[in-house]
């Protein structure tokens, strides 16, 4: 009975029985390779973040950026771990944690480097019945409606279009001002333009305390210490470079097609933070969120955000 069962057992492995078990087989090796594969670390750390706008991102080398065209998308890969970091606009954090997303902001990279840009007008009152360029999806719409509703300044044109049609927009006279961040406030400068007023000249004239963040670091949900640390020591070495004005100017000609002057214009205005994330720019970055609140970008209270929303080592 022995031998005719294990002759029986060989039998198995006859035809398409044999087929199916390679297959079997195959797809199993198939499945653990892509397991361990997942599981392995990065070599180097990704962040993501939005074409067309400046950082300390620009002088990093050692990450492997990937840039996004849509606001929606950079969201969704931090969330899914597509990313490791995003550097975005601190409302866009707000907005995604109340997707439910246990993002952590971890740094500050910037302060508010917005501004509002015009040919003729000499006082934010002349803002009244002009036609005010501003692309409506971003943050810095919901600014500006917040800034401009506490001045009792709303009866203006919106012209809607994407940054680099506004520049085209106001070359050719379709507005009257435009409302945008660098390099593109610097590239208006560069063409006739003069700055009206800033997002912090706003933020102060509205009786704002602290000081108005733009930009942050925002890690992926679950991220862990050692990647944390390693892309704040790369940050810190950006910092170091930030100093080097020359290397900065010639850096963001480069990337971004300023002239010196503009690039050099743009090094001067803009205010990189070099301090930790302390209970001080936490209260900024509530501050922004109730603006953007305030201005619609934010469907609900961002009082109800815990402050779990900021990276604890």
């Amino acid at each position: 009975m022995g031998n005719k069962a294990f002759i029986k057992s060989l039998r198995l492995f006859e035809g398409d029985s044999m087929k199916k078990i390679i297959l079997i087989l195959v797809f199993l090796f198939l499945l653990l390779t892509a397991v361990l594969l997942l599981n392995q670390p990065r070599k180097r750390i990704v962040v993501g973040t939005l074409q067309g706008g400046i950082s300390t991102l620009d002088l990093m080398p050692d990450v492997d950026v990937r840039y996004f065209d849509k606001t929606l998308d950079l969201a969704q890969a931090l969330m899914r771990g597509d990313v490791d970091f995003a550097v975005i606009p601190a409302e866009l954090v707000a907005k995604i944690r109340m997707m439910d997303s246990d993002v952590k902001i971890i740094s500050v990279d910037m302060m508010q480097n917005q501004a509002i840009v015009v040919k003729d007008i000499s006082s934010l009152e002349g803002l009244r019945g002009k036609r005010i360029g501003v692309f409506t999806p971003t943050g810095t719409f919901a600014m500006f409606s917040s800034y401009m509703s506490a001045l009792n300044i709303t009866d203006f044109k919106l012209v809607d279009k994407p940054p680099a049609q506004l520049i085209q927009a106001f070359q050719k006279d379709e507005v009257d001002a435009v409302v945008i961040w660098e390099p593109y406030v610097s590239k208006l400068v560069g063409m006739g333009g003069k700055i009206l007023v800033t997002f912090r000249d706003l933020w102060r004239i509205c009786g704002l305390k602290g000081d108005p963040v733009m930009v942050v670091w925002a890690a992926r949900p679950g991220i862990d210490a050692d990647s944390v640390n390693k892309v704040m020591k790369m940050r810190e070495k950006a910092l170091s470079e930030w100093g080097n004005e020359t290397l900065v100017v010639r850096v963001m000609m480069d990337k971004y097609g300023l002239t010196a002057e503009e690039a050099s214009f743009m090094y001067k205005r803009v205010e990189i933070v070099k301090t930790g994330l302390d209970e001080d720019l936490k209260r900024s970055i509530r501050e922004v969120w109730y603006l953007a609140w305030r201005g619609g970008y934010i469907q609900r209270d961002p009082s109800e955000i815990g402050e779990d929303a900021f990276w604890s080592p």
